[in-house]
């Protein structure tokens, strides 16, 4: 059994999350030229990268070889309490909701090679791979990446150069290979700004 300090941060008791602090595959990451590249000023992309936590709330294929998702922002409820993990305890331990005050974002892929779908407690990150980005993330250099270059003929040539994007959840880690870039728009919640926001390559 790990000790606290490796035990994943977000934990799930008679099903519910909690928030300590960040697990420790989850990085902190500076704002980058690619994400700053998005229409008017503060983005919805750069709104989901703000969200301490987001939860799946929807998934489904939109069409042919198209991909749309929601992602709904937890929001911490209730009063800190201790959770024991095995022969630990780990204090301060907030659970995580979605409420009527969680912002709700779409983002739609019209067209992708490849995604994947994997079961959170799994995550992690080699020291060797490249990402911008928190929640929302743009790999240069990652396993999936090379894995795809392995199994599949999927190139530059055909068809076209291709992006490794990464939408991490509580429970959820959502894996996307595209020539194109998502679309992405906040559908519920306040802010910050509205508008659809669409990477630009």
């Amino acid at each position: 059994m790990p000790g606290s300090q490796e035990i994943c941060t977000d934990l799930i008791r008679l099903g519910r999350v909690y928030a300590t602090s960040s697990p420790s595959w989850i990085r902190t990451s500076r704002r980058s030229a690619i994400l700053d590249r998005v229409a008017d000023g503060i983005t919805e992309i750069s709104e989901i990268n703000d969200c301490r936590s987001l939860f799946l709330s929807d998934f489904q294929e939109a069409g042919h070889n198209s991909l749309r998702i929601e992602v709904a922002e937890g929001i911490p409820v209730g009063s800190a309490e201790s959770i024991k993990v095995g022969e630990s305890v780990i204090p301060d331990c907030t659970a995580l909701e979605v409420t009527h005050e969680s912002r709700v974002f779409e983002i739609f892929w019209r067209r992708y090679v490849r995604y994947t779908m994997l079961n959170e407690s799994y995550a992690s990150v080699g020291d060797e791979e490249c990402y911008e980005g928190n929640r929302f993330r743009i790999y240069s250099k990652s396993h999936f990446i090379e894995f795809m270059s392995r199994a599949t003929f999927a190139c530059d040539e055909y068809p076209g150069p291709t992006r490794h994007y990464c939408i991490v959840c509580e429970d959820h880690v959502l894996d996307v290979l595209s020539v194109e870039p998502p679309t992405v728009r906040r559908v519920r919640g306040s802010r910050r700004s509205s508008s659809a926001a669409q990477l630009i390559q």
